[in-house]
């Protein structure tokens, strides 16, 4: 083993690899332990070689991650949480696997460390209640990333009331541990929306660890940093720019000055805080500036995720979707098309594996994809993206309100794209959905909403029609007539719906008092209407009577 190490360290790594392959330490551990198991003569005997094994297994594992092998680092530690079945090395795989992203596998690990720990009789020792803090916390880390957040509050919470129970005894051992979880638990709430406490939260965080840092800045700066980074992110969410910007400048200078004595452990803090920070350019419409903060993100992430794809990805995923959304918003259409794609594919392969973590920005990123066909009217190729974003919006049956806005965006996107290529069943159905929150939101504030509401209702009543629907397209057309009567497109739909019905003197009043205006749509909506089939066998000569009062 010191030989392999004696390689790694003069630089001949493939060579160390090979022979560190070659040890087959796995096997050795696995002997060694059969031979403690049943053999008493030579039970010290395997004592000291399984922990010789064990710390050699260790070594390796450093050496496999810093090699950029993981996928055998991670061989060997879920080798050891196995075989050992320790609360240390249960915990150590848990929380690889959970860097990894592989989220169930370490959610099991997790649980089993937690087990482990629990079945120890030792339960009011400083050690025992360390330990379960800390345990609890990752958990919660794991179950907050992954949008279980019913699940991971009330983990934090427990954990941040033994952390300040202990810190009372010892305040500078386990002031950071609090400070850990008050930045996680803050984060929770911003992603629930509940700003306000969140704030709270992260500006006590961030009184510890600038108290911290001046004592000890080599230790603590890279937490500054993080929290600084945090409380930017939620003025950013909260409108609040002025306040945002000198807090990311702050946390982007340490961690560059951090990067540049240690690239590989900090300059994925450098792109995050490239990421938020551009982010909030793009807000402030400095598109120049931002455009270049994201593509030197966008490098960091290309380089990181060659030596490690499963913890990269997603920042790839995210960094392409922020700059293909800086370039839509700018009409850039062309630049932004492909990145949004590579965003897509990434973002789908992630939520195959993972659906609860990933499928909410796959679904952003279609119905941006959406957005951008129908920007460049393209109209067919935008329907499928609004289609599959719109399916992950509603599974499990309630939408959750971060994505309200595109869930609500992708109705009304596909109500006008299907109405469009004239699939009227397909709109009317949409329709269906999209009225309800219409109509509140009209309710609410008439002045933005009126025209989007009527609107909607003169398409539906047209629809209607095409679904035999005919009481229900007048009693639509005359809701929107009712509330904007500048709308006389409407009141075509209305008379077909009446005529349709056998209401023929109705019908005829409004075809003579729109027939100047409006002559052509009448016409045309009777072509469609025959060509559809829609028209009911008796009401034929009454539509051919009409024609020629048209024609008169």
């Amino acid at each position: 083993m010191q030989e392999v190490l004696d390689l790694y360290e003069r630089g001949q790594v493939d060579e160390a690899m090979s022979r560190l392959d070659a040890m087959q330490l796995g096997k050795l551990l696995d002997k060694t332990l059969q031979k403690k198991s049943f053999h008493e003569q030579g039970l010290e005997e395997a004592t000291q070689d399984s922990v010789l094994l064990v710390s050699k297994i260790k070594s390796a594992v450093n050496l496999y991650q810093n090699s950029g092998e993981y996928e055998k680092a991670g061989e060997n530690l879920k080798l050891l949480a196995d075989r050992l079945n320790t609360v240390d090395d249960c915990w150590n795989y848990a929380y690889f696997c959970y860097k990894q992203n592989q989220f169930t596998e370490a959610e099991t690990y997790y649980q089993r460390a937690l087990a482990l720990l629990k079945s120890q009789s030792d339960h009011e020792s400083t050690n025992y209640q360390s330990q379960l803090s800390g345990l609890l916390n990752d958990l919660a880390i794991l179950y907050s990333y992954t949008r279980r957040f019913t699940e991971s509050e009330p983990l934090y919470q427990e954990a941040l009331e033994i952390r300040r129970s202990l810190a009372q005894s010892n305040p500078q051992a386990y002031e950071p541990d609090i400070a850990v979880t008050l930045n996680n638990l803050a984060i929770l709430y911003s992603y629930t929306q509940r700003f306000a406490e969140s704030e709270s939260l992260h500006k006590e965080v961030l009184e510890i660890r600038r108290r911290l840092a001046v004592y000890n800045p080599q230790a603590y700066e890279p937490d500054l940093a993080s929290t600084l980074f945090n409380l930017a992110i939620l003025y950013w969410k909260t409108r609040r720019f002025t306040e945002s910007e000198p807090l990311y400048q702050e946390a982007l200078e340490i961690c560059r000055r951090l990067a540049h004595f240690n690239s590989q452990a900090y300059e994925p803090y450098v792109a995050m805080t490239l990421n938020g920070m551009a982010s909030l350019l793009v807000d402030t419409q400095r598109f120049t500036e931002a455009e270049f903060l994201f593509k030197e993100a966008l490098e960091i992430y290309r380089s990181l995720v060659q030596s490690n794809p499963q913890a990269y990805e997603p920042d790839v995923a995210l960094t392409l979707y922020n700059l293909a959304y800086l370039y839509s918003d700018t009409r850039r259409f062309t630049e932004a098309e492909p990145l949004y794609k590579e965003a897509l594919e990434i973002r789908r392969s992630l939520a195959q594996s993972n659906p609860q973590a990933y499928e909410p920005e796959l679904a952003s990123t279609q119905y941006n994809l959406g957005l951008l066909k129908l920007n460049m009217k393209q109209y067919a190729d935008a329907i499928p993206y609004f289609e599959g974003a719109l399916e992950i919006f509603k599974r499990g049956g309630t939408v959750n309100p971060a994505f309200q806005t595109q869930y609500e965006g992708s109705l009304y996107c596909l109500s006008l794209l299907y109405s469009e290529t004239k699939n009227y069943p397909a709109a009317y159905t949409i329709n269906k959905e999209l009225l309800p929150i219409l109509k509140v939101m009209y309710t609410e504030n008439p002045v933005d909403y009126k025209s989007d509401y009527t609107g909607r209702l003169g398409s539906q009543s047209f629809c209607a029609i095409f679904m035999r629907q005919y009481q229900e397209a007048g009693q639509y057309a005359r809701e929107a007539i009712a509330i904007d009567s500048t709308k006389h497109w409407i009141a075509t739909n209305l008379a077909a719906a009446l005529l349709f019905q056998g209401k023929y003197g109705e019908a005829e009043v409004i075809y003579r008092q729109y027939k100047s205006e409006l002559k052509d749509s009448f016409l045309g909506d009777f072509k469609q209407f025959a060509e559809a089939g829609v028209i009911p066998k008796e009401r034929e000569e009454d539509v051919e009577r009409i024609k020629k009062i048209l024609e008169e």
